[in-house]
């Protein structure tokens, strides 16, 4: 990948981790019901973020390996339904706004 090292340490990290939960979905070790709707949305904003770096790396690479191809299934598991509620039987709830707070002005600093 042609970052600096410490912005691939960070991709990597990054796609390790969304590419083992797609992994333990993919081989039924973890419920997609359960996967997709609590990770999935960070899974594909960070998909949308890395999609250009991964795509250069499979072209460096050259090989057949798909790099981070289990992080693309994991997305492409996220983005096949347009309503999580309806494709996994969710009934989520919402709280009301919390009321105002009186937080009093902070003191002023002197120097």
């Amino acid at each position: 990948m042609l970052l600096p090292e410490e912005a691939f340490l960070a991709v990597t990290k990054v796609v390790g981790f969304y590419s083992g939960c797609g992994a333990f979905m993919a081989r039924k070790m973890a419920d997609e019901g359960l996967v997709v709707p609590l990770l999935g949305y960070r899974a594909s904003r960070a998909w949308d973020a890395l999609e250009p770096f991964i795509r250069r790396e499979r072209e460096i690479r050259e090989s057949s390996d798909r790099y981070a191809s289990v992080f693309e299934d994991f997305v492409w598991r996220v983005r096949r339904h347009s309503s999580l509620e309806k494709a996994y039987g969710l009934r989520l709830r919402t709280l009301p706004p919390a009321p105002a707070r009186d937080v009093p002005p902070p003191e002023p600093q002197t120097t």
